[in-house]
Protein backbone atom coordinates (compact mmCIF):
# COMPACT_ATOMS: atom_id res chain seq x y z
CA UNK A 1 0.00 0.00 0.00
CA UNK A 2 1.52 3.34 -1.00
CA UNK A 3 1.57 5.72 1.97
CA UNK A 4 -0.13 8.50 0.00
CA UNK A 5 -2.85 6.10 -1.14
CA UNK A 6 -3.17 4.68 2.36
CA UNK A 7 -3.74 8.08 3.98
CA UNK A 8 -5.41 10.10 1.24
CA UNK A 9 -7.54 7.54 -0.53
CA UNK A 10 -8.51 5.07 2.17
CA UNK A 11 -8.68 7.25 5.29
CA UNK A 12 -10.70 10.23 4.07
CA UNK A 13 -14.47 10.36 3.92
CA UNK A 14 -14.59 13.01 1.22
CA UNK A 15 -12.89 12.60 -2.14
CA UNK A 16 -12.67 16.40 -2.37
CA UNK A 17 -10.05 16.38 0.40
CA UNK A 18 -8.01 13.70 -1.34
CA UNK A 19 -5.95 16.14 -3.39
CA UNK A 20 -5.19 18.49 -0.50
CA UNK A 21 -1.71 19.12 0.75
CA UNK A 22 -0.41 19.76 4.25
CA UNK A 23 1.30 22.94 5.39
CA UNK A 24 3.16 22.82 8.69
CA UNK A 25 4.31 26.37 9.43
CA UNK A 26 6.64 25.41 12.26
CA UNK A 27 8.22 22.69 10.15
CA UNK A 28 8.82 25.12 7.31
CA UNK A 29 10.44 27.61 9.66
CA UNK A 30 12.70 24.96 11.18
CA UNK A 31 13.46 23.50 7.80
CA UNK A 32 14.79 26.86 6.71
CA UNK A 33 17.32 26.68 9.54
CA UNK A 34 19.63 23.80 10.30
CA UNK A 35 17.60 21.26 8.33
CA UNK A 36 17.67 23.40 5.24
CA UNK A 37 21.38 23.97 5.67
CA UNK A 38 22.03 20.27 6.13
CA UNK A 39 20.18 19.23 3.01
CA UNK A 40 21.47 22.20 1.04
CA UNK A 41 25.08 21.24 1.70
CA UNK A 42 24.73 17.48 1.46
CA UNK A 43 22.52 17.45 -1.61
CA UNK A 44 25.68 17.88 -3.69
CA UNK A 45 28.09 16.04 -1.40
CA UNK A 46 28.79 13.39 -4.02
CA UNK A 47 30.08 16.06 -6.39
CA UNK A 48 32.42 17.34 -3.65
CA UNK A 49 33.85 13.95 -2.74
CA UNK A 50 37.35 13.26 -4.08
CA UNK A 51 37.89 10.46 -6.56
CA UNK A 52 39.14 7.02 -5.59
CA UNK A 53 42.65 7.67 -6.88
CA UNK A 54 43.10 10.69 -4.59
CA UNK A 55 41.86 8.86 -1.50
CA UNK A 56 43.94 5.78 -2.32
CA UNK A 57 47.07 7.92 -2.75
CA UNK A 58 46.59 9.50 0.69
CA UNK A 59 45.77 6.15 2.31
CA UNK A 60 48.84 4.49 0.78
CA UNK A 61 51.10 7.33 1.90
CA UNK A 62 50.05 7.18 5.56
CA UNK A 63 50.04 3.38 5.48
CA UNK A 64 53.68 3.58 4.47
CA UNK A 65 54.40 5.86 7.44
CA UNK A 66 52.67 3.41 9.74
CA UNK A 67 54.50 0.38 8.34
CA UNK A 68 57.87 2.12 8.54
CA UNK A 69 57.20 2.73 12.25
CA UNK A 70 56.97 -0.98 13.01
CA UNK A 71 60.07 -2.22 14.77
CA UNK A 72 59.31 -5.91 14.42
CA UNK A 73 56.50 -8.02 12.96
CA UNK A 74 55.92 -11.61 14.00
CA UNK A 75 54.47 -14.01 11.44
CA UNK A 76 52.36 -16.98 12.49
CA UNK A 77 49.32 -19.16 11.77
CA UNK A 78 45.91 -19.22 13.45
CA UNK A 79 42.55 -20.85 12.77
CA UNK A 80 39.99 -18.07 12.65
CA UNK A 81 36.25 -18.65 13.10
CA UNK A 82 33.46 -16.21 12.24
CA UNK A 83 29.74 -17.06 12.34
CA UNK A 84 30.38 -20.76 11.79
CA UNK A 85 32.99 -20.36 9.03
CA UNK A 86 36.56 -21.42 9.88
CA UNK A 87 39.83 -21.10 8.01
CA UNK A 88 43.52 -21.13 8.85
CA UNK A 89 45.06 -17.73 8.19
CA UNK A 90 48.45 -16.12 8.37
CA UNK A 91 48.83 -13.69 11.27
CA UNK A 92 51.07 -10.64 11.31
CA UNK A 93 51.55 -9.28 14.83
CA UNK A 94 53.07 -5.91 15.68
CA UNK A 95 53.61 -4.56 19.19
CA UNK A 96 53.84 -0.92 20.22
CA UNK A 97 55.48 0.61 23.27
CA UNK A 98 54.64 3.99 24.80
CA UNK A 99 57.51 5.53 22.83
CA UNK A 100 56.43 3.88 19.55
CA UNK A 101 52.96 5.43 19.76
CA UNK A 102 54.30 8.88 20.55
CA UNK A 103 56.84 8.75 17.73
CA UNK A 104 54.17 7.56 15.26
CA UNK A 105 51.85 10.41 16.25
CA UNK A 106 54.64 12.93 15.74
CA UNK A 107 55.48 11.54 12.29
CA UNK A 108 51.85 11.64 11.15
CA UNK A 109 51.22 15.18 12.44
CA UNK A 110 54.44 16.48 10.91
CA UNK A 111 53.50 14.99 7.55
CA UNK A 112 49.93 16.32 7.73
CA UNK A 113 51.28 19.82 8.21
CA UNK A 114 53.02 19.87 4.81
CA UNK A 115 50.92 17.36 2.83
CA UNK A 116 49.64 19.09 -0.33
CA UNK A 117 47.20 16.25 -1.08
CA UNK A 118 45.61 16.53 2.36
CA UNK A 119 45.37 20.32 2.01
CA UNK A 120 43.59 19.89 -1.32
CA UNK A 121 41.22 17.34 0.22
CA UNK A 122 40.40 19.71 3.08
CA UNK A 123 39.95 22.69 0.74
CA UNK A 124 37.75 20.96 -1.83
CA UNK A 125 35.71 18.67 0.44
CA UNK A 126 35.77 19.30 4.20
CA UNK A 127 35.89 23.09 4.14
CA UNK A 128 32.90 23.58 1.76
CA UNK A 129 30.81 21.18 3.84
CA UNK A 130 31.53 22.53 7.33
CA UNK A 131 31.93 26.24 6.51
CA UNK A 132 28.24 26.61 5.66
CA UNK A 133 27.15 29.27 8.24
CA UNK A 134 24.47 27.38 10.14
CA UNK A 135 26.40 24.13 10.18
CA UNK A 136 29.62 25.96 11.09
CA UNK A 137 27.92 27.50 14.13
CA UNK A 138 26.55 24.12 15.15
CA UNK A 139 29.93 22.35 15.14
CA UNK A 140 32.03 25.36 16.18
CA UNK A 141 33.85 25.52 12.85
CA UNK A 142 35.14 29.08 13.30
CA UNK A 143 34.46 32.40 11.58
CA UNK A 144 37.34 32.65 9.09
CA UNK A 145 36.57 34.71 5.99
CA UNK A 146 38.54 32.50 3.60
CA UNK A 147 39.95 29.00 3.36
CA UNK A 148 43.56 30.22 3.61
CA UNK A 149 42.76 32.11 6.82
CA UNK A 150 40.96 29.11 8.31
CA UNK A 151 43.73 26.72 7.21
CA UNK A 152 46.39 28.81 8.94
CA UNK A 153 44.44 29.76 12.07
CA UNK A 154 42.53 26.55 12.70
CA UNK A 155 43.97 23.54 10.91
CA UNK A 156 47.72 24.21 11.12
CA UNK A 157 47.54 25.76 14.59
CA UNK A 158 45.67 22.68 15.77
CA UNK A 159 48.41 20.41 14.42
CA UNK A 160 51.08 22.58 16.05
CA UNK A 161 49.33 22.33 19.39
CA UNK A 162 49.41 18.53 19.31
CA UNK A 163 52.99 18.51 18.06
CA UNK A 164 54.03 20.63 21.03
CA UNK A 165 52.13 18.34 23.38
CA UNK A 166 53.01 14.95 21.95
CA UNK A 167 50.42 12.58 23.37
CA UNK A 168 52.67 9.89 24.77
CA UNK A 169 50.61 7.41 26.72
CA UNK A 170 53.08 7.30 29.59
CA UNK A 171 56.78 8.07 29.92
CA UNK A 172 58.34 8.81 26.47
CA UNK A 173 61.08 6.24 27.04
CA UNK A 174 58.80 3.55 28.48
CA UNK A 175 59.40 0.28 26.63
CA UNK A 176 56.33 -1.49 28.03
CA UNK A 177 54.08 -2.87 25.29
CA UNK A 178 50.70 -1.10 25.48
CA UNK A 179 49.21 -1.88 22.08
CA UNK A 180 49.20 -5.03 19.94
CA UNK A 181 47.97 -5.16 16.36
CA UNK A 182 47.19 -8.50 14.69
CA UNK A 183 46.28 -8.69 10.99
CA UNK A 184 44.64 -11.86 9.64
CA UNK A 185 45.75 -12.55 6.06
CA UNK A 186 43.63 -14.73 3.76
CA UNK A 187 44.98 -17.11 1.14
CA UNK A 188 44.55 -14.33 -1.40
CA UNK A 189 47.01 -12.15 0.56
CA UNK A 190 44.23 -9.79 1.59
CA UNK A 191 43.58 -8.53 5.12
CA UNK A 192 40.51 -10.52 6.19
CA UNK A 193 40.41 -9.24 9.75
CA UNK A 194 42.18 -7.28 12.45
CA UNK A 195 42.54 -7.41 16.21
CA UNK A 196 43.65 -4.43 18.28
CA UNK A 197 44.58 -4.89 21.94
CA UNK A 198 45.08 -1.64 23.85
CA UNK A 199 45.83 -1.98 27.54
CA UNK A 200 43.10 -4.36 28.75
CA UNK A 201 40.63 -3.80 25.90
CA UNK A 202 40.35 -5.83 22.70
CA UNK A 203 38.50 -5.12 19.45
CA UNK A 204 38.41 -7.72 16.71
CA UNK A 205 36.67 -8.16 13.36
CA UNK A 206 37.08 -10.89 10.77
CA UNK A 207 35.55 -12.11 7.50
CA UNK A 208 36.02 -15.80 6.72
CA UNK A 209 35.21 -16.83 3.14
CA UNK A 210 34.29 -20.17 1.63
CA UNK A 211 34.08 -19.30 -2.04
CA UNK A 212 31.55 -16.47 -2.36
CA UNK A 213 29.92 -17.38 0.96
CA UNK A 214 31.29 -15.83 4.14
CA UNK A 215 30.85 -15.35 7.86
CA UNK A 216 31.50 -12.05 9.66
CA UNK A 217 32.01 -11.18 13.32
CA UNK A 218 32.83 -8.02 15.23
CA UNK A 219 33.64 -8.41 18.92
CA UNK A 220 34.76 -6.31 21.88
CA UNK A 221 36.53 -7.90 24.82
CA UNK A 222 35.42 -11.33 23.63
CA UNK A 223 31.72 -10.44 23.34
CA UNK A 224 30.32 -10.66 19.81
CA UNK A 225 28.45 -7.48 18.84
CA UNK A 226 27.81 -8.12 15.15
CA UNK A 227 27.57 -11.55 13.56
CA UNK A 228 26.20 -12.78 10.29
CA UNK A 229 26.60 -14.75 7.10
CA UNK A 230 26.17 -13.83 3.47
CA UNK A 231 27.26 -14.09 -0.12
CA UNK A 232 29.13 -11.44 -2.10
CA UNK A 233 29.21 -13.02 -5.56
CA UNK A 234 29.89 -10.40 -8.19
CA UNK A 235 30.39 -7.84 -5.40
CA UNK A 236 26.62 -7.88 -4.79
CA UNK A 237 25.84 -8.49 -1.13
CA UNK A 238 23.13 -10.80 0.16
CA UNK A 239 23.23 -11.61 3.86
CA UNK A 240 21.73 -11.29 7.32
CA UNK A 241 23.54 -9.78 10.31
CA UNK A 242 22.57 -9.74 13.98
CA UNK A 243 23.47 -6.70 16.09
CA UNK A 244 23.64 -8.16 19.60
CA UNK A 245 19.98 -9.25 19.31
CA UNK A 246 18.93 -5.59 19.28
CA UNK A 247 18.45 -5.43 15.53
CA UNK A 248 18.68 -7.74 12.54
CA UNK A 249 19.88 -6.18 9.29
CA UNK A 250 19.37 -8.01 6.01
CA UNK A 251 20.90 -7.00 2.67
CA UNK A 252 19.17 -8.08 -0.54
CA UNK A 253 21.04 -7.71 -3.86
CA UNK A 254 22.82 -4.73 -2.30
CA UNK A 255 25.43 -3.05 -4.51
CA UNK A 256 27.32 -0.12 -3.04
CA UNK A 257 30.51 -0.48 -5.05
CA UNK A 258 29.79 2.65 -7.08
CA UNK A 259 28.62 4.73 -4.12
CA UNK A 260 31.39 7.26 -4.70
CA UNK A 261 29.92 7.76 -8.17
CA UNK A 262 26.49 8.39 -6.70
CA UNK A 263 25.06 4.95 -7.41
CA UNK A 264 23.39 2.71 -4.87
CA UNK A 265 21.16 -0.28 -5.53
CA UNK A 266 19.42 -3.07 -3.66
CA UNK A 267 17.52 -3.34 -0.40
CA UNK A 268 18.16 -3.15 3.34
CA UNK A 269 15.68 -4.64 5.84
CA UNK A 270 15.86 -3.75 9.54
CA UNK A 271 13.96 -5.81 12.10
CA UNK A 272 13.90 -5.16 15.89
CA UNK A 273 15.22 -7.99 18.05
CA UNK A 274 14.38 -9.45 21.48
CA UNK A 275 16.96 -7.42 23.42
CA UNK A 276 15.44 -4.22 22.05
CA UNK A 277 12.05 -5.34 23.34
CA UNK A 278 13.59 -6.05 26.74
CA UNK A 279 15.30 -2.66 26.78
CA UNK A 280 12.09 -0.84 25.97
CA UNK A 281 10.20 -2.99 28.48
CA UNK A 282 12.49 -1.75 31.27
CA UNK A 283 11.47 1.87 30.73
CA UNK A 284 8.34 3.92 31.20
CA UNK A 285 7.53 3.05 27.58
CA UNK A 286 6.82 -0.56 28.55
CA UNK A 287 4.29 -1.91 26.14
CA UNK A 288 5.83 -0.46 23.03
CA UNK A 289 8.12 -3.50 22.89
CA UNK A 290 5.24 -5.83 22.17
CA UNK A 291 3.86 -3.26 19.74
CA UNK A 292 7.06 -3.47 17.67
CA UNK A 293 7.10 -7.25 17.43
CA UNK A 294 6.56 -8.38 13.88
CA UNK A 295 7.33 -4.98 12.35
CA UNK A 296 10.25 -4.33 9.99
CA UNK A 297 11.51 -1.43 7.91
CA UNK A 298 12.65 -1.99 4.33
CA UNK A 299 14.57 0.51 2.19
CA UNK A 300 14.84 -0.12 -1.56
CA UNK A 301 17.51 1.96 -3.30
CA UNK A 302 17.94 2.79 -6.97
CA UNK A 303 20.04 5.93 -7.15
CA UNK A 304 22.38 7.73 -9.50
CA UNK A 305 24.01 11.16 -9.66
CA UNK A 306 21.33 12.94 -11.67
CA UNK A 307 18.29 11.02 -10.46
CA UNK A 308 17.24 8.22 -8.17
CA UNK A 309 14.61 6.78 -5.89
CA UNK A 310 14.25 5.20 -2.48
CA UNK A 311 11.16 3.42 -1.19
CA UNK A 312 10.79 3.12 2.61
CA UNK A 313 8.25 0.46 3.54
CA UNK A 314 6.85 -0.72 6.86
CA UNK A 315 5.95 -4.41 7.10
CA UNK A 316 4.02 -6.49 9.60
CA UNK A 317 5.36 -9.96 8.93
CA UNK A 318 5.08 -10.45 5.17
CA UNK A 319 2.34 -7.82 4.78
CA UNK A 320 3.29 -4.35 3.57
CA UNK A 321 1.47 -1.69 5.57
CA UNK A 322 2.73 1.53 4.05
CA UNK A 323 5.36 2.89 1.68
CA UNK A 324 6.96 6.30 1.48
CA UNK A 325 8.39 6.85 -2.01
CA UNK A 326 11.24 9.35 -2.23
CA UNK A 327 12.80 10.41 -5.51
CA UNK A 328 15.07 13.13 -6.81
CA UNK A 329 16.02 14.53 -10.15
CA UNK A 330 18.52 17.22 -10.96
CA UNK A 331 16.80 20.28 -12.37
CA UNK A 332 15.79 23.88 -11.80
CA UNK A 333 14.45 24.38 -8.24
CA UNK A 334 12.74 27.62 -9.31
CA UNK A 335 10.37 25.53 -11.41
CA UNK A 336 8.94 23.88 -8.28
CA UNK A 337 5.77 25.71 -7.23
CA UNK A 338 3.92 25.51 -3.92
CA UNK A 339 0.32 24.25 -4.09
CA UNK A 340 -2.58 26.66 -4.29
CA UNK A 341 -3.33 28.00 -0.80
CA UNK A 342 -7.01 27.10 -1.27
CA UNK A 343 -6.02 23.43 -1.39
CA UNK A 344 -3.94 23.49 1.78
CA UNK A 345 -4.91 22.23 5.22
CA UNK A 346 -3.22 24.32 7.91
CA UNK A 347 -2.36 21.95 10.75
CA UNK A 348 -0.09 24.18 12.82
CA UNK A 349 -2.36 24.38 15.86
CA UNK A 350 -4.53 22.02 17.97
CA UNK A 351 -7.82 23.42 16.65
CA UNK A 352 -6.85 22.96 13.00
CA UNK A 353 -5.39 19.54 13.69
CA UNK A 354 -8.54 18.49 15.53
CA UNK A 355 -10.69 19.63 12.60
CA UNK A 356 -8.55 17.63 10.21
CA UNK A 357 -8.72 14.50 12.38
CA UNK A 358 -12.52 14.63 12.24
CA UNK A 359 -12.34 14.12 8.47
CA UNK A 360 -10.53 10.78 8.85
CA UNK A 361 -12.37 7.51 8.44
CA UNK A 362 -10.91 5.50 11.33
CA UNK A 363 -13.30 2.63 10.71
CA UNK A 364 -11.76 2.18 7.28
CA UNK A 365 -8.27 2.57 8.74
CA UNK A 366 -8.87 -0.14 11.35
CA UNK A 367 -10.31 -2.40 8.67
CA UNK A 368 -7.14 -1.97 6.61
CA UNK A 369 -5.02 -2.91 9.62
CA UNK A 370 -7.20 -5.95 10.20
CA UNK A 371 -6.88 -6.96 6.54
CA UNK A 372 -3.11 -6.72 6.96
CA UNK A 373 -3.25 -9.22 9.82
CA UNK A 374 -2.93 -6.74 12.69
CA UNK A 375 -5.31 -7.12 15.61
CA UNK A 376 -5.64 -3.70 17.24
CA UNK A 377 -6.53 -5.33 20.55
CA UNK A 378 -3.13 -7.06 20.65
CA UNK A 379 -1.02 -3.93 20.16
CA UNK A 380 -0.79 -3.18 23.91
CA UNK A 381 0.04 0.49 23.41
CA UNK A 382 0.38 2.20 26.83
CA UNK A 383 -2.02 5.06 27.43
CA UNK A 384 -1.09 7.84 29.84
Amino acid sequence: IDLAEFLLKNSYESSDVMQNYFSYDEFKQNFGGIYGSFFGVYANILTLMPDKATLQKIADHYSDIFISSLNEVEKGKETVTAAGYSREMTTLTAKFTEKDLGDLETKVLTELRSDADVKKLVEEFLYPVFSEPTLAALVGFGDAESFDEWYEDEFLDGIDYYLENAMYYGEPDDEEVVCTLVDYISSGSEIAGRKIVFDDSEVCYCVVHDGDDFGFELSYDGEVFVSGTGNDKGDVLNGTFDLSSYLTVEFVDFNGNDFDAGKLGGSVIITPGPRLFELIGDTEAAGYGSFLKGFSLRADFDTGIDSGACALSIYMGESKLATLNLSYEEGNPDAIAEPDSSAVIIASGPMELSAWLKTLNFTKLLQLLSDAGISVGDLEIPVE
